[in-house]
């Protein structure tokens, strides 16, 4: 465990990720030792006699994951101000407009945006090859406010792939030094980036009125419940995947005044 916390940390990874790794390791060889038994009567004792992970601490691993914010408004209009490529300024556009993770943005394929029975544009996510998992495989509605190219074929942007099939380190790479750093008030603005475009909609969602539910927010931008541990918690709480016509509502209510149409 030690070493694969070593190996982590010499790339990069945040301490949170590393703890999931190791620790995931560790339930396996908890269960192992102890709740094997519950399971299978035939099975007279455990695989193995303790989980060797137990208590191993991690904390001197990995960076420490510092929090996002939200840019200013008038960032945001310097930002979308900004001379940028067509491509930039749609992934921009769909960052502030619709809730989806850059990652989400950096692999979609033309063949994921849909029109339903209402004329209601969206992406389906459930395509995704990447993450899948119940909270991120969702149908996003994309606001009227953003005007699509014509349709092509195959994936709309061409960052590079890491080992995951994912984008998002390139991405970000790219357009935070492009883009994004451009518009921060100095180095102490740091924890303005690419991904505070989530933050930006989140706010907005919240400051419309009557204020959207946080439920069907929560299915607009994929969001967990924050603490919650268990999947039998996170049913009791959730439903199934919120219609698209209120989601649609609900982004469609927010007024972008920073947004440029693409040329």
């Amino acid at each position: 465990a030690t070493q694969i916390a070593k190996k982590l940390d010499a790339e990069g990874k945040y301490n949170a990720t590393i703890k999931t790794y190791v620790y995931a390791v560790g339930g396996l060889l908890e269960w192992a030792s102890t709740e094997c038994i519950n399971h299978k009567a035939e099975i007279p004792e455990p695989y193995i006699p303790f989980n060797i992970l137990k208590g191993v601490g991690l904390s001197d691993y990995g960076k420490t994951k510092r929090s996002f914010e939200a840019l200013k408004v008038d960032q945001l209009h310097k930002l979308f101000e900004l001379e940028m490529a067509n491509n930039d300024r749609l992934i921009f556009t769909l960052l502030i407009t619709t809730g989806m993770r850059l990652d989400e943005v950096a692999l979609l394929r033309w063949e994921q945006f849909k029109e339903d029975g209402n004329g209601i544009k969206y992406v389906d996510l459930a395509m995704n090859p990447v993450k899948n998992d119940r909270f991120s495989s969702r149908l996003v509605a994309i606001p009227d406010i953003v005007k699509l190219p014509s349709y092509g074929k195959g994936r709309l942007f061409d960052f590079k792939l890491d080992s995951d099939g994912k984008s998002s380190t390139p991405a970000s790479q790219y357009l935070n030094e492009s883009y994004v750093h451009k518009v921060r008030n100095g180095p102490k603005d740091d924890r303005k980036v690419v991904h505070s475009l989530r933050h930006n909609l989140s706010g907005l969602m919240k400051n419309l009125r009557p204020t959207p539910h946080s439920e069907h927010t929560d299915w607009i931008t994929g969001h967990d419940m924050e603490g919650t541990k268990t999947e039998s918690e996170r049913k009791k709480t959730y439903n199934e995947d919120v219609d698209l016509t209120i989601k649609y509502d609900i982004v469609n209510r927010i007024e972008h005044p920073w947004l440029k149409p693409l040329v």
